[in-house]
C-alpha cells in the first residue's frame, strides 16, 4: 500500500502536481525523522541520509513546480 502511494507521488511530481510534491515532501521528512533514531549508531551515514532528504525536500518545493510545463 505505501509503495503504491509512493508510486503515485512520483508519478505527481514527474507531471507537476501539487498533490505529488506534498506525498514526496511527507515521505522524505519522515525518513528523515526516522533516520534520526540511527545517529547513536550510525552517525556519519546518518547525517548523509538526512542530508539528502534536506536537498529532496528543498527540490521539491522550491522548483517542483517547474514540471507544469510538461502537461498539456
Amino acid at each position: 500500500m505505501l509503495g503504491a502511494a509512493l508510486l503515485a507521488g512520483a508519478y505527481g511530481v514527474l507531471t507537476g502536481y501539487g498533490w505529488g510534491r506534498t506525498i514526496g515532501v511527507l515521505s522524505a521528512s519522515v525518513n528523515a525523522l526516522v533516520n534520526m533514531g540511527f545517529v547513536a549508531a550510525y552517525p556519519f551515514w546518518t547525517f548523509l541520509a538526512v542530508s539528502f532528504d534536506i536537498i529532496a525536500i528543498y527540490a521539491l518545493v522550491v522548483h517542483g513546480g517547474a514540471a507544469k510545463t510538461l502537461r498539456t
